[in-house]
């Protein structure tokens, strides 16, 4: 739908056809095309950026289950990152080696028959690990994260 002032929007609806919320479309401030997401009552509850890092959590979250980039599960994974992560050499180098292979492995699994089935398989993976991180075993959540992109390079890369 279009705005008074020309703005784009999608309203969302219940199956009785109640009005939930809606997303319209917004620019930042350095021309970032955007979503940004309110309830029925107006209240912000979230933004969706396009993101061009092909980041594969992110492809596995938003284009196999349809959730928006600010979901919860890339929430916890972006403070994990950020807050446990980050503070720690072992975390550092884990970090860096997703951002070099990540491009790589959302291509690879692109490029895939069943691309879709593989990004459902990573999703399931994704949310044991964010609940390992919610329940706090941060050290447990780490190890299967790592193992899961261990998998992926093996089996798309390697």
């Amino acid at each position: 739908r279009e705005g008074l002032f020309g703005d784009k929007y999608l309203e969302h609806r219940d199956s009785s056809g109640r009005k939930t919320g809606e997303s319209r479309e917004r620019e930042g401030l350095f021309g970032d095309k955007y979503l940004e997401h309110r309830d029925s009552s107006g209240r912000k509850t979230g933004e969706s950026r396009e993101s061009n890092d092909l980041c594969y959590l992110t492809t596995a979250c938003v284009k196999s289950q349809g959730l928006w980039d600010d979901c919860l599960e890339l929430q916890v994974l972006r403070d994990f990152r950020d807050n446990i992560l980050m503070k720690d050499p072992s975390g550092r180098r884990l970090i860096k080696e997703y951002y070099q292979i990540a491009p790589e492995i959302v291509r690879a699994v692109e490029e895939q028959k069943d691309a879709q089935n593989i990004w459902q398989g990573i999703y399931r993976d994704i949310r044991h690990t964010v609940s390992l991180i919610l329940s706090g075993d941060f050290k447990r959540a780490s190890e299967h994260y790592k193992q899961m992109a261990i998998r992926l390079k093996e089996n798309y890369l390697d």
